[in-house]
């Protein structure tokens, strides 16, 4: 068997491994500190929580199933049905 071509994929391999982690690791970093440089620019947005304008807000008429309410969720699956037929 040849070893030695073994020996060369495996350490080709590592290589690669190690230079995929090192960039996984600077774009953390490159995150992490880019966050907080805009936390400091724009503090009007981290005081909100931050970019969740899209998020659905509680009371946006989207029906919601309440813990342990068998019938509501019965309910909610048949509106739903409903309205997509």
């Amino acid at each position: 068997m040849y070893f030695d071509t073994l020996d060369k994929s495996a350490v080709l391999t590592l290589i690669g491994m190690a230079v995929i982690f090192f960039f996984m690791g600077l774009l953390i970093l490159i995150v992490h500190f880019w966050v907080r440089i805009a936390g400091k620019l724009f503090p009007d947005t981290a005081e909100s929580g931050g970019g969740d304008a899209g998020a659905v807000a509680p009371d946006s008429g989207v029906p919601s199933a309440v813990a342990g309410d068998d019938g509501a969720v019965v309910a909610a699956i048949a509106v739903a049905l409903r309205e997509k037929n």
